[in-house]
């Protein structure tokens, strides 16, 4: 093992634009340490400043806007949960032990309240913030006041910084940022088909299970790129222009996206069946080279369709085979007959999607 493979990074993270996001941070974070040094209020919490920017350092400028609304969004409920526990405390002389459990409790409270799903980590920063970081005002009395709004302009510069950062950087890599989304996700599926087909060869349902377990994950990728795509179309009307993309490309793209997922979704359905106790690969022996060789044809579509991307070819080079899915015969009298069948028209569907995902690619590729 040489020392570069143990240094680089992993193929996924390359896709996901790791490069760029690692020099967005580093030219981000000294500007914003920069402004904030040469500020008498921000000075006082260059944590917050900076805390804020990495939060908000997004591959997509309206994704970084959300992310800073939803964090001084978090704040201000952190602040006000904790400024009303602060404020009746001291009035009444309880000590601070129990101050602080209590505002982070009603914290809590508040954010499962609105989203019982979920509690913002920045509503809890806040809380421990206005409780252990409390600002004096001149005559040296606690002030929950200037606590309140040193950590909001903190934050909000840090934001700022931040989404200005991501508009500059969208530029020089939007177009090349949406292949790469697209050829993650290629990459999750072929990966996971190439998976089951090694389930299905060495007859292991074991393997198989665990490719079906793996689904979650790749949904959930699908659906994060799925909403990059949406905000992309969203700011279109104030960045297309400059990038020179149509916003039918954009649509084109998130299309594929959901033909991807109706793939991954197919690809579940057939991973489910072979792992039924009654239909396993011992029952169907000589209908597993079918299957394994229509997987293969599967994985060299997807594959041409990658390389397109990848080089920026045109269309047509994709690899057009003509595909032939193996028919069930002479099998009537077997009790597995119906999901066998299942199984075939899954992978008939999987290739008729990659065709219309050719389709979409031509509203994509420069001519």
């Amino acid at each position: 093992m040489n020392i570069w493979s143990v240094v680089k990074l992993k193929k996924e993270a390359v896709l996901l634009d790791s490069k760029w996001y690692i020099i967005k941070a580093f030219f981000s974070v000294i500007a914003a340490y920069i402004i904030a040094a040469k500020n008498p209020l921000l000075k006082l919490d260059i944590i917050s400043v900076l805390f804020g920017l990495m939060l908000t350092l997004e591959p997509v400028t309206l994704t970084g806007i959300k992310n800073g609304l939803n964090q001084i969004y978090a704040t201000v409920l952190g602040a006000i949960c904790t400024a009303v526990i602060l404020y009746i405390f001291q009035l009444l002389g309880i000590p601070m032990l129990w101050t602080i459990a209590l505002s982070m409790a009603l914290t809590l409270y508040v954010c499962l309240k609105i989203d019982w799903r979920a509690v913002s980590p920045v509503a809890i920063f806040t809380s421990i913030y206005m409780t252990q970081y409390i600002q004096k005002t001149p005559a040296g009395d606690p002030s929950i006041l200037l606590t309140f709004r040193l950590r909001l302009c903190a934050l909000g510069t840090g934001v700022a910084i931040a989404i200005i950062f991501n508009f500059i950087f969208a530029l020089i890599s939007y177009r090349e940022m949406m292949n790469k989304r697209i050829i993650f996700l290629l990459k999750l599926i072929e990966d996971n088909l190439n998976d089951m087909i090694e389930g299905i060869r060495t007859n292991n349902m074991n393997a198989i299970a665990d490719v079906k377990n793996n689904f979650p994950p790749i949904f959930n990728h699908i659906d994060w790129v799925y909403g990059l795509f949406e905000d992309m179309k969203k700011e279109h009307i104030i960045k297309g222009k400059l990038v020179g993309i149509k916003k039918d490309t954009l649509i084109a793209m998130q299309n594929i996206v959901l033909l991807l997922r109706n793939i991954t979704h197919l690809n579940y359905d057939i991973a489910y069946i072979l792992i039924r106790e009654e239909f396993s690969t011992k029952k169907f022996e000589i209908e597993e080279e079918k299957t394994i060789i229509t997987l293969n044809i599967i994985i060299d579509e997807l594959a041409a369709i990658k390389e397109v991307l990848v080089k920026g070819d045109a269309v047509s080079n994709i690899n057009e085979k003509v595909t032939e899915i193996f028919q069930v015969k002479d099998i009537a009298d077997k009790p597995y007959v119906e999901p066998f069948n299942r199984v075939f028209n899954n992978l008939q569907d999987i290739l008729s999607i990659a065709n219309n995902i050719k389709v979409e690619m031509k509203k994509v590729l420069y001519k």
